[in-house]
């Protein structure tokens, strides 16, 4: 019953749709972009998919990222 009693407090105060501010350590802003990378003529997309692939640190976003 607390639990159900807190989350619906909790609830009724946040804002639906409404998105945290971001900002960076310095206090301004996130700004987010596209960033495009041209690939060389007759570069594959698959053989650029499992160099990334092969890259431990990177991860998609999703599976059919």
């Amino acid at each position: 019953m607390f639990t159900n009693l807190w989350l619906l407090d909790c609830l009724a105060k946040a804002e639906l749709g409404s998105m945290p501010d971001m900002v960076n350590a310095d206090g301004d802003h996130l700004v987010y972009h596209p960033v495009v990378f041209p690939l060389a003529k007759g570069v594959i997309g698959k053989s650029v998919a499992r160099r990334l692939n092969a890259v431990e640190w990177l991860e998609p976003a999703s599976d059919n990222f």
